[in-house]
This record gives structure tokens, C-alpha cells and sequence, in this order.
């Protein structure tokens, strides 16, 4: 049986690590909790991770983990969770596999309207992670779209512009209801769309 039990007892070693290395760790450069969460504890390999941590608590940076996660092979692998097999196109499949451990914003669009604006620092495996969430059962053609990014701030950015500018369904928006007044020059693009899904009896209803 593995030493950490579960998702809240990665946190709480994540905090005790940052509350035996004062000044030690830049904490402008930490990921977000979820995010260690989506690419340490949910892909098993948590144990390892704080094994190696009680060696080197600067590897919660962000160019350390990432680091990190190459070598243990988190990273360059895509996996496509079984209840997905039979529906996510080979096209989708294909683009995801590119975008591994690449930073940025990804999309899920109708036709012409985005559903979903997410972000993260591997666009890869958190876009099939949110695809799962949102799209497993809908019966309507899903589209996706993403930009990548030189940096995870820069993504962080692009996300709030583009919620704000496209106000995607799924987003909860409420909070964008004023509108946006600020231009990005050049104007990003996300990338053409790709069929995501599946549908039966080929109805590609719209």
C-alpha cells in the first residue's frame, strides 16, 4: 500500500513541506493545488513524488515539476480513459498527443459557439480529463480548439481574456456580465477546430 492515501494527504505533505523550508521555495512559481492533484496524484505517482521532495522542496516550482515529470514519464504518454475509448475520434486523439507538456487554453466549441475555455500546464491530459467531465454523454458534435502558450502566465491570462470576450456556456459567466473594453494586439487565435466525438448512427446534429 502507497505511503500517501489520498488527494488531501498530498496537500497536507505539499504544506508541510512549504512550512519546514521558509524562504526556500519561490512561491510565485508554485502551481495551484488542482494542478499537482491532475499531474502527480492522479496519474500514481504521489509516492515517489514526495519521496523525492523531502530531498528537494524546490521541486513545487513550476520548471522543476515539469522537469520532474518527464523523467518519470508522466509526460509524453496519452492516456484515454476506457468509458472515452468508443467515442473520442482518432483526430482528437492524434492533436492531444502533440500538445503533451505543453502550457496554454483549450476549448470546446459547437459549430460556431465555445462551450468550455480551461487552461493548463499540459494541455494534453487536462483537455481529455475535462472533455470526460463535460462531453461523455452529449449527443451533439463537440469541436476543439486551443492556443499554446510560452509560458503558464501567459495561458493564465488568455484564459480570463478569452472568458471574458467569449462568455462560454459552461463557464459560469455571471461575473463577466459588463463586457470587455481590453484588446490583446496581436489578437491570439486558437487553433482550427477538431471533431472530438463520435456519433451515433452518424446524426452530427448541430
Amino acid at each position: 500500500m502507497g505511503y500517501i492515501k489520498d488527494e488531501n494527504h498530498l496537500i497536507n505533505f505539499i504544506n508541510k513541506t512549504l512550512s519546514l523550508n521558509p524562504g526556500v521555495i519561490n512561491y510565485e512559481e508554485m502551481l495551484d493545488r488542482e494542478t499537482y492533484i491532475d499531474l502527480i496524484y492522479c496519474k500514481n505517482l504521489a509516492d515517489k513524488f514526495t519521496w523525492d521532495l523531502k530531498h528537494d522542496p524546490q521541486l513545487l516550482e513550476h520548471e522543476k515539476v515539469i522537469e520532474w515529470l518527464r523523467k518519470n514519464n508522466s509526460i509524453g504518454y496519452l492516456t484515454i480513459p476506457s468509458n472515452l475509448e468508443h467515442i473520442i475520434t482518432a483526430e482528437f486523439s492524434g492533436e492531444l498527443k502533440k500538445l503533451r507538456g505543453l502550457s496554454g487554453v483549450y476549448s470546446f466549441w459547437n459549430k460556431t459557439q465555445p462551450l468550455y475555455i480551461g487552461v493548463s500546464i499540459d494541455i494534453s491530459s487536462r483537455a481529455v480529463a475535462s472533455f470526460g467531465e463535460k462531453f461523455d454523454k452529449y449527443k451533439r458534435p463537440v469541436y476543439f480548439r486551443y492556443i499554446t502558450t510560452k509560458t503558464t502566465t501567459d495561458a493564465a491570462v488568455l484564459e480570463v481574456y478569452f472568458i471574458g470576450k467569449l462568455k462560454p456556456a459552461l463557464n459560469g459567466t455571471a461575473k463577466y456580465k459588463d463586457g470587455l473594453t481590453l484588446k490583446i494586439d496581436p489578437e491570439y487565435e486558437f487553433s482550427n477546430p477538431i471533431l472530438c466525438n463520435r456519433i451515433k448512427n452518424g446524426k452530427n446534429k448541430t
